[in-house]
C-alpha cells in the first residue's frame, strides 16, 4: 500500500509542477511544454519499472525483467540517459522554482504598503 501511496504522490506533486508552469504562462516553454506527461514517462514510470524488475544472466549478460516483460540491457550508456534525462529535469526544476520566487517577490512587493 505504501508503494502505491508513494506513486501518486509522485504523481501529484508533477500535477502540481504543471500547474504552476501554467500559472507562470510556461506552458509553452521548452523544457515546460506537456511536463506531467513527460515527466511521467520519463522518470515515474521508469522508476516504477526499475524498481520491480529482476535481475537475469542471458548470454553471460545481466538483463533487468520488467513485470513479465522484454528483457531490457542497462549497462552503462543505458545508466548515462538516464542520468542526463534526470539532469534535464533538475536543471528544469530549478529555473521554474526562480522564475516562481521571483514572480511571488514581485506580487509581494506590489501588494505590500510602502515603508515609509
Amino acid at each position: 500500500m505504501r508503494y502505491r501511496s508513494a506513486l501518486g504522490d509522485a504523481s501529484k506533486k508533477a500535477r502540481t509542477i504543471e500547474d504552476l508552469i501554467k500559472l507562470n504562462s510556461l506552458d509553452n516553454e521548452e523544457g515546460f511544454a506537456n511536463f506531467f506527461e513527460s515527466y511521467k514517462k520519463d522518470v515515474i514510470d521508469l522508476r516504477n519499472n526499475l524498481a520491480h524488475a529482476r535481475s537475469e544472466v542471458i548470454d553471460d549478460m545481466e538483463w533487468l525483467i520488467v513485470d513479465g516483460g522484454d528483457p531490457e540491457k542497462y549497462g552503462s550508456e543505458e545508466c548515462k540517459e538516464i542520468r542526463k534525462c534526470l539532469k534535464k529535469y533538475s536543471d528544469n526544476l530549478e529555473k521554474l522554482h526562480q522564475i516562481v520566487s521571483a514572480n511571488a517577490q514581485k506580487i509581494i512587493d506590489e501588494n505590500l504598503p510602502a515603508n515609509n
